[in-house]
């Protein structure tokens, strides 16, 4: 649990916290907020990763934990605006795998784990400015 009581699982496996401090989060605008402002004009304060996939996000609901944002899953012709669920995205993670490598008797290969990250050096810009798919 962060110092807001907010969940957080898979913390040992991302080593930082999924939630950034209560004052950032206190900075995002409830969802709505943001409506009559144009898409590249948004501001997004919060952006997330894992492999090839990012979120970025411009609004939240805090008492559930919905945002509101853009999200890109490795293919930008299917990036979209949509809502988000935080608490999901926290628990987010397929664990270190071995892959048996048939021509080399012996040796096993492990894929590194995948863990949904929040960019622990982000600072809120507008999405025409971060978002290369807009």
């Amino acid at each position: 649990m962060t110092d807001q009581n907010l969940p957080e699982p898979n913390r040992d496996w991302r080593s930082h916290d999924f939630w950034p401090s209560a004052d950032v989060l206190e900075a995002i605008p409830v969802l709505y907020d943001t409506e009559s402002v144009g898409e590249r004009d948004k501001i997004v304060h919060l952006h997330y990763f894992a492999g090839g996939s990012d979120w970025w996000v411009v609004e939240l609901d805090p008492f559930d934990r919905l945002a509101l944002g853009y999200a890109c899953l490795g293919d930008p012709q299917m990036a979209e605006w949509g809502y988000i669920p935080l608490d999901e995205l926290a628990q987010m993670f397929l664990p270190p795998r071995p892959i048996i490598d048939e021509g080399t008797p012996g040796w096993t290969v492990f894929v590194a784990p995948i863990v949904v990250e929040r960019d622990l050096h982000w600072t809120p810009r507008t999405a025409g400015e971060v978002i290369p798919y807009l």
